[in-house]
């Protein structure tokens, strides 16, 4: 039977009319876990076998700093419940049984496009490597300890802050709540820093500035928007000799900006990634 292997899982199905499950199961056949679990109930239902719709959330992601599940609303889920004799009730989820390859789209595709997503995640677009994810892993338990501990204050809080902080007061209140905001803006603030431009009157950008003003007199400009390993790129097929030593002095200049830690190392091999370009661009035309 072809009819059960035709179905497609997507966030973005076709509308529907009154009659969502007949649309979904004879005409549209694609759907989102709703529209699975809506049908596959009535499917059952309908051959005498009790089913009920359960809607929760699947998955999420494990806080280990102050041990808690973060639950999104992208993570909300629709499944069944099957009544089985002699078992129970019996969870079943029909969007298990479809294959990997008639699943469109992921939750992140679909929805990186509108405005709310990711709307309890501000540091989202910055997270891109371990200590990144670590530092927005550390603002989602501020955040949870803020939740819990002023939005939701009652008694036994209050007993202890007045064990910890003495009798209450607004300047000590004031001075609890600091703290963690002058933590977090530090933290931001030296991102920030590490990632500020170097200064024009280093020694070394300016190494970098006098070389691509001697390539422009020779004739081969670089595009104010493009880095250096896009400028050789960009020249690779018309001065491939350049564009390898102006790859290798990207890779150098990756290190002295980015590193962890440089050393008299990294300037030396910057210094001869500068000489080997001079030397490939000594015998360009103007």
């Amino acid at each position: 039977m072809e009819f059960n292997r035709d179905f497609i899982y997507t966030l973005e199905p076709e509308a529907v009319g009154a009659q969502a499950i007949d649309d979904f199961l004879l005409t549209t056949r694609q759907g989102f876990c709703e529209h699975f679990a809506g049908a596959t109930a009535f499917l059952l239902r309908h051959v005498g076998i009790p089913a009920r719709v359960v809607t929760g959330y699947h998955g999420g992601e494990w806080n280990p700093l102050q041990n808690y599940l973060i639950v999104r609303q992208y993570d909300a889920h629709a499944w069944i419940e099957v009544w089985l004799e002699g078992q129970g009730w019996v969870r079943l989820d029909p969007t298990e049984a479809v294959a990997p390859e008639r699943i469109l789209q992921s939750a992140d595709e679909v929805f990186s496009g509108q405005a709310g997503f990711l709307a309890d995640r501000p540091l989202n677009t910055w997270v891109s490597g371990r200590w990144l994810r670590q530092l927005q892993l550390q603002y989602d338990a501020l955040n949870f300890s803020w939740q819990r501990w002023v939005l939701n204050y009652h008694q036994q809080q209050s007993n202890f802050l007045s064990q910890w902080l003495g009798e209450l007061n607004y300047q000590k209140i004031a001075l609890a709540l600091l703290v963690p905001f002058v933590f977090v803006m530090s933290v931001l603030s030296w991102i920030l820093l590490r990632s500020r431009p170097i200064r024009s009157d280093d020694p070394y950008l300016r190494s970098l500035q006098r070389l691509l003003r001697y390539l422009s007199r020779k004739g081969v400009e670089r595009n104010p928007e493009e880095t250096i390993r896009q400028f050789a790129l960009r020249l690779l097929p018309a001065y491939p000799e350049l564009a390898v030593s102006l790859q290798n002095l990207a890779d150098v200049d990756d290190l002295i900006r980015y590193a962890e830690d440089t050393s008299p190392v990294h300037y030396q091999a910057f210094n001869k990634a500068i000489k080997e370009c001079y030397r490939r661009a000594k015998h360009l035309s103007v």
